[in-house]
């Protein structure tokens, strides 16, 4: 179990960082065509892609896209964190339960002894 948790930590922390860099792309690309496409384009923002004034569907898109990105490893990885902690407690019930049963028969015996 803890390795599954490991393993699902590991995911979570990559695709998380996937998310993240989806993020820097597009600040990225926007930044390019700030500066470089303009000297391309002779400064005519009606043929720039992302930024242009006339059409910016597909820049809304883009920054839809990455801000509704989710991590289906976080639910994931506290899914399985909290089943180890139900194996856990389980454990420890039971544990517990020996622990009392052996202790009832020690004073059971002692209590037949002293009859």
């Amino acid at each position: 179990m803890k390795t599954l948790k490991k393993q699902l930590s590991g995911f979570r922390d990559t695709k998380a960082q996937s998310i993240a860099n989806s993020r820097v792309l597009m600040g990225l690309l926007d930044k390019y065509e700030d500066l470089n496409m303009n000297c391309y384009t002779e400064n005519c923002p009606d043929r720039l892609v992302l930024n242009n004034p006339d059409s910016k569907q597909l820049k809304e898109q883009m920054e839809h896209m990455v801000d509704n990105q989710k991590n289906p490893f976080e639910e994931m990885y506290h899914w399985c964190k909290g089943e180890i902690y139900d194996i856990k407690s389980v454990l420890a019930a039971v544990t517990q339960k020996e622990t009392f049963e052996k202790l009832l028969k020690k004073t059971e015996t002692k209590k037949s002894n002293a009859q």
